[in-house]
Formats: structure tokens, C-alpha cells, sequence
């Protein structure tokens, strides 16, 4: 069982990833802004994060670059999920340290789950 903490400001969306992760056996719990997602994880454990990009208040990047300069969060695998499929902004995000970027609604939900999976085991990227 993995432990998912699935950041966006849209509720919908939040409550269908839990969803699909619950039914996979797995743990999931949402919050709506970036200043949310700090202070959980800094009280609480999560191995990996699916982080929206486009937030108000701190965006998902502000977001990332918080998790990556904090050695307690510097090796949790994260996601980038955003409804902008921009090169430059996945370019971005990887650079910064994001182990994978997806565009809302062209993950596959089937593969869903193993995706995430995978990225917990896998090594942390490797930072510059």
C-alpha cells in the first residue's frame, strides 16, 4: 500500500483520483492549495504526491521547489498534473526535480495505479 497525497483546487477532481487509488488498495488523501500540502506533509507521511500545477495562492511549482530544497522531501516522487500540456512547462518541472508530468485527462486510469507504483520504487532523480 502506497500513501498518495493528491494536491488540486478543484474538488471533483481530487475526489476522483482518491477514488481510483482507494480502489487499488492504496491510501489517499486531498488537500486544495499549496500551503495545504506543506503543512500535511510536514506532520504527516506520504510517498508520493500528485501536485496540480495551477493553484491559487502557491502554485504547484512554488510547491515542487519547497518539497525539493527540504531534505525530508527532497527524494518523495512527484507528479506534476496539470490540464496544460506545454513543453516548456514539463521541461520546468522536470528540471526542478519532478519525477514525471502528466496532462489531465490523457493518463489512461487503468494504468493509473501501476504508474504511481513504479515511481515509488524507483530512485530519486538526480539533482543538480
Amino acid at each position: 500500500m502506497i500513501n498518495v497525497l493528491v494536491v488540486d483546487d478543484h474538488p471533483q477532481l481530487n475526489q476522483s483520483l482518491c477514488k481510483v487509488i482507494r480502489a487499488e488498495g492504496h491510501r489517499a488523501i486531498s488537500v486544495a492549495s499549496g500551503e495545504d500540502a506543506l503543512a500535511l506533509l510536514a506532520a504527516d507521511r506520504a510517498d508520493l504526491v500528485i501536485l496540480d500545477i495551477s493553484m491559487p495562492g502557491m502554485s504547484g511549482i512554488d510547491v515542487l521547489r519547497a518539497l525539493r530544497a527540504d531534505p525530508l522531501t527532497a527524494a518523495l516522487p512527484i507528479v506534476m498534473f496539470s490540464a496544460k500540456a506545454d513543453s516548456a512547462l514539463r521541461q520546468q518541472a522536470l528540471e526542478l526535480g519532478a519525477n514525471d508530468y502528466w496532462v489531465k485527462g490523457e493518463t489512461d486510469p487503468a494504468l493509473f495505479c501501476g504508474i504511481l507504483e513504479k515511481l515509488v520504487r524507483a530512485p530519486a532523480p538526480a539533482q543538480e
